[in-house]
């Protein structure tokens, strides 16, 4: 992963992890989802976590002075990952 990969408004799909990546509108955003829909916390591949430390890796080396963790799936019933 590479600070270039921010820059693009749909990261990518890594076919290690099945996971897609969306840069948001505000700076230092993103969003972690499962390819396939997980609804049920229970059913959380805990690979998901991994790819997440190395996103939040990727955001304080671009200049984050700390990134904080969401874990939702109210609104939109897929649960996903918001990395600020």
């Amino acid at each position: 992963m590479s600070e270039a990969l921010i820059k693009s408004s749909f990261i990518g799909h890594s076919s290690n992890h099945k996971f897609v990546a969306i840069k948001g509108l505000r700076c230092g955003y993103l969003q972690l989802a499962t390819s396939e829909e997980i609804i049920n916390y229970s059913k959380l591949p805990p690979s998901l976590f991994v790819v997440a430390h190395e996103w939040m890796q990727v955001l304080e080396k671009v200049g984050a002075k700390r990134v904080y963790s969401i874990i939702l799936s109210e609104q939109v019933k897929h649960i996903h990952i918001h990395l600020y």
